[in-house]
């Protein structure tokens, strides 16, 4: 599993931050392409966990006072939608493509052409 790997998200793990705000702790993600097999999780499963980033800053106290606060974010590297256009789809193979072939001409079918998987267009005659 690399960047750019691209995955189905099964599950968001959460919890709930001492002031009472929920945040995600772990994804659950299916990469249908991996040979990875962890224990305790279906085979092509892999958990992503937040990766945290630190930076200080210069913040005003209720007093007026100037403080150095040091500020820890953590962050989930995922990417969890998308869209591509037809022409950055040419020559990748996509796990599904929704594609409307009844217009777009040319470029539909180059779309289409990059499927795993057919899935009608909503309203379409499949």
């Amino acid at each position: 599993i690399t960047n750019s790997s691209q995955g189905v998200v099964h599950q968001i793990v959460s919890a709930v931050c001492d002031v009472g705000l929920s945040y995600a702790t772990c994804v659950i993600i299916e990469f249908p392409f991996s040979k990875v097999h962890l224990s305790g999780l279906p085979p092509k499963y892999f958990p992503i966990i937040p990766v945290s980033w630190t930076f200080t800053t210069l913040l005003k106290n209720s007093d007026g006072v100037t403080e150095k606060v040091r500020i820890t974010c953590p962050q989930l590297l995922i990417q969890p939608a998308f869209a591509i256009t037809g022409h950055f789809a040419q020559g990748k193979t996509l796990l599904k493509v929704l594609v409307n072939l009844h217009e777009g001409g040319f470029g539909a079918y180059v779309a289409a052409s990059c499927a795993r998987t057919c899935v009608p267009y909503p309203g379409s005659h499949s």
